[in-house]
């Protein structure tokens, strides 16, 4: 369990900062869109952390469980391939 809770909470962190990386590579010169992007995560956690508490609370636990690391993985392949197509020319 440890190792499980580990590696995914080191995938999480890699992710955000190459997420940062791939912004500064796509917009060298300018930290606006790198520190949008935090903004708007932020806001997201922030907007979303409700209603998905609310969700976790009236729903199964393990089926709610599995569909939050389903939508976060989803969402990680599409902005994926999002950045690729960007920096691929480069």
């Amino acid at each position: 369990l440890y190792f499980s809770y580990f590696f995914a909470a080191w995938g999480d962190r890699m992710w955000e900062f190459a997420a940062i990386v791939f912004l500064m590579e796509l917009f060298p010169g300018s930290l606006l869109p790198p520190s949008l992007f935090g903004f708007f995560e932020n806001v997201a956690g922030i907007i979303g952390g409700s209603p998905v508490g609310t969700y976790i609370d009236t729903h199964d636990r393990l089926s709610a469980i599995r569909t939050s690391i389903v939508g976060q993985n989803v969402i990680v392949c599409m902005a994926s391939a999002l950045f690729a197509a960007a920096l691929w020319p480069l």
